[in-house]
């Protein structure tokens, strides 16, 4: 059960595209609903390790260390490979994966839970700041003097806040662009 998990939050796409979207906005460009869609080649979407390297170079462009720091922490391509693929076993207080013909790799069970309390961690960590952000919004609340990467004035934003108190959208209040 630890297994999935584990490799259930390292897939879950909205993380990736949530953490790319980010760092697009940081860099003035408009944010994706579908983030990486470049990346799909014959209509097959690109793997988690491809999601993160573009993510790692974003977050490293613009000095967020830390992002690189947790990934670095808690992504581990070969266990989830292996588990999808079932090419592993638990035998005698470890987890092994197979990695060439008749070799694997040999990982102390302490040290894969470990991995999967620091990846609950991140990703309890990470949905709490995002809900904290959503009831951050006052009713009413309007981003202002807004302005583009090339210097040139953005639209202003309205926060559109739900009877909850959770930020669910955005609407644009004037006519100039909004990216």
């Amino acid at each position: 059960m630890a297994l999935l998990l584990y490799c259930h939050i390292t897939e879950a796409n909205f993380l990736y595209h949530c953490l790319y979207n980010m760092l697009l906005t940081v860099e003035g460009q408009p944010p994706k609903v579908f983030s990486f869609l470049d990346k799909y080649k014959n209509g097959v979407p690109p793997s988690v390790t491809a999601k993160v390297s573009e993510i790692r170079s974003k977050a490293a462009q613009h000095g967020f260390d830390g992002i690189n720091a947790v990934f670095d922490e808690i992504m581990r391509p070969e266990i989830r490979n292996a588990f999808f693929h079932s090419d592993y076993i638990l035998f005698d207080g470890e987890l092994r994966l197979k990695h060439r013909g008749s070799q694997y790799a040999r990982i102390p069970l302490r040290d894969v839970f470990g991995l999967v309390a620091k990846t609950t961690d991140f990703f309890h960590c990470f949905m709490g700041l995002l809900n904290e952000a959503r009831r951050s919004f006052p009713k009413g609340h309007k981003i202002v003097a807004r302005k583009g990467a090339d210097g040139r004035n953005l639209s202003s934003i309205d926060v559109l806040v739900d009877e909850a108190g959770l930020a669910v959208g955005f609407g644009s209040s004037d006519p100039l662009p909004i990216w």
